[in-house]
C-alpha cells in the first residue's frame, strides 16, 4: 500500500470538483449452502472417506441474476438518456 489514504480520499484529491457518484456495499451475505459431496477416492482433495467437496453453485440461478442485473442497468441507462433528451428538447423550445 503506497500510503495511508483510503480510496475516497484518493479520488477526492485527484478531482477537486468532487463530482463522482459513489457506489456503496449495503450488505454482505454468506452462503449457508452445504457443499456438494462427490465420491472420487482418487482425487487429491478427497477426504478420508473418498468424497470431494464442490461448491454448491446453481448456474441457472447465477445466470438469471446476471441477466436481471444487466437488464436493470440497461433500463437505468435508457431512463437517464430519455430524461437527458427531454431536457434538451425543452431547451430547444426556448429558442
Amino acid at each position: 500500500m503506497p500510503d495511508a489514504k483510503n480510496f475516497g480520499e484518493i479520488i477526492t484529491s485527484t478531482n477537486p470538483k468532487g463530482s463522482f457518484q459513489r457506489v456503496q456495499v449495503t450488505d454482505i451475505v454468506s452462503d449457508k449452502k452445504a457443499p456438494l459431496l462427490k465420491y472420487e477416492p482418487d482425487h487429491p482433495d478427497a477426504n478420508p472417506d473418498g468424497y470431494v467437496a464442490y461448491p454448491n453453485i446453481n448456474l441457472m440461478e447465477e445466470m438469471t441474476n446476471m441477466i436481471q442485473a444487466s437488464r436493470a442497468y440497461e433500463a437505468n441507462v435508457s431512463a437517464l438518456q430519455a430524461s437527458k433528451d427531454m431536457a434538451l428538447s425543452s431547451l430547444e423550445i426556448g429558442r
